[in-house]
């Protein structure tokens, strides 16, 4: 399988302009209308995966954490914790949920390593069910 390739382009000073993180601020403000859940469904898994694969300076900040672990300030680490919160949000789950996304780091850790293929690739979907208690089958 063929490595992908990532530049480290984001640039940390500008993260309050980047649109997600301006979608977030209105979202979280409507965070408790959210639904909980304790089990994610896996599809929402492989969205994510999908949203940080083409959201760059998302991309950026996990490669670095996951695949270089070189997170470099505090403010890079909370923003790895923000974009999985705003995600769920998105998708009307409860932010304290978060932590269920963990498991798709390590995926797209994978993904970027070039041991495992892009979403929509089922074996996105089985690493997700393997390597996690977060999801189930929907």
């Amino acid at each position: 399988m063929t490595k992908l390739s990532y530049e480290t382009t984001t640039n940390f000073t500008d993260y309050q302009a980047w649109p997600w993180f301006q979608e977030y601020l209105v979202l979280s403000k409507a965070a408790p209308i959210a639904k909980d859940a304790r089990i994610l469904p896996v599809s929402v898994g492989e969205a994510y995966c999908t949203w940080v694969l083409d959201t760059p300076e998302v991309r950026d900040i996990v490669y670095r954490g996951f695949v270089l672990h070189k997170v470099e300030d505090d403010l890079e680490e909370s923003l790895l914790g923000t974009s999985a919160r705003y995600f769920l949000l998105r998708n009307n789950i409860s932010e304290k949920n978060s932590a269920n996304l963990t498991p798709c780091w390590q995926v797209l850790k994978l993904i970027m390593l070039g041991d495992l293929s892009p979403p929509p690739h089922e074996d996105v979907r089985d690493r997700l069910l393997r390597h996690s208690w977060a999801f189930k089958r929907v």
